[in-house]
């Protein structure tokens, strides 16, 4: 070290710590700028893409429900009930313990949110859990929905995967 406090580096140029600070620290900024721009740029797609996606699953939830209604009239371990409107739904079971599915898409356009609903009896209260259905891009830049921890590119088999759950064969 010199007499004025200065580092030399192995070059004999004395060390300027404060400046690379200073760069290091504009540089994590403008990175962190970049990585923010690039999530905001991904949110925007998947906002494009979702309402269509979620359209796609509410149109196969109401075919696949009157198609298995159709398909098992008495048996009412396969049968359900539908109420839609719009793009929500609600999906519920013919047997105890009851079980209803309730999901409609997010205002935020990034997922969508799923009521399950389980009821033993009439006499006890419903037993509710919140999940979501959440939306991502692939490396192509294809929305999916991932629920349950599954991934579901084809809109289509996230319908049949509802139903599933409300019939207890998820």
């Amino acid at each position: 070290m010199r007499r004025d406090g200065a580092i030399i580096d192995g070059m004999g140029e004395p060390s300027d710590w404060i400046k690379n600070l200073k760069r290091d620290t504009e540089q994590d900024a403008k990175s962190r700028e970049s990585a923010e721009q690039y999530r905001l740029h991904i949110d925007t797609l998947i906002k494009s893409k979702s309402p269509a996606f979620w359209s796609r699953i509410a149109s196969q939830v109401r075919k696949e429900c009157e198609e298995l209604n159709a398909t098992f009239p008495n048996d009412d371990r396969r049968r359900v009930q539908l109420e839609a409107t719009g793009d929500e739904f609600t999906i519920t079971n013919c047997i105890r313990p009851a079980k209803s599915l309730q999901a409609n898409i997010n205002s935020t356009l990034l997922f969508a949110d799923v009521k399950i609903r389980t009821r033993e009896n009439i006499e006890t209260r419903p037993q509710m859990v919140t999940r979501e259905i959440a939306f991502a891009l692939n490396s192509e830049r294809d929305l999916y929905g991932k629920w349950e921890g599954k991934v579901y590119v084809i809109p289509e088999d996230l319908a049949g995967a509802l139903i599933r759950e409300v019939i207890g064969l998820a």
